[in-house]
């Protein structure tokens, strides 16, 4: 399955700072900013346990590639509406939390 890179915040760490961290581990990406989407913590979203995910939008460098990290098969970048072509195939509630972000934030896109 597709899923976000991801991981869980430490001990006293800023989940901000958390997230920019994880997709270093993840994709050895840097990220130059991010910017929060949503919360997202439906107790039935992931099988092993209540997990809540704390999801943001990171903006990294135009040339930048990503790599597959720690725990990831792979990593690339998608297009947005080609991901939402992908339902059943994104993990847990990544594609709702996709979809909701898109209709939210991108109005270009009020047609999907």
């Amino acid at each position: 399955m597709y899923a976000y890179p991801g991981g869980f915040v430490d001990y006293n760490e800023d989940p901000a700072v958390a997230c920019l961290r994880e997709l270093k581990e993840e994709c050895y990406l840097d990220g130059i900013s991010q910017k929060l989407v949503t919360a997202a913590g439906n107790p039935t979203r992931d099988p092993k346990k209540h997990i809540v995910s704390i999801v943001y939008e990171v903006q990294v460098a135009e040339d930048a590639k990503p790599k597959a990290g720690d725990d990831a098969a792979t990593a690339k970048f998608y297009n947005l509406i080609d991901i939402l072509k992908m339902k059943g195939k994104l993990a847990f509630d990544h594609y709702e939390i996709l979809y909701n972000h898109i209709k939210s934030g991108y109005p270009q896109y009020k047609e999907i």
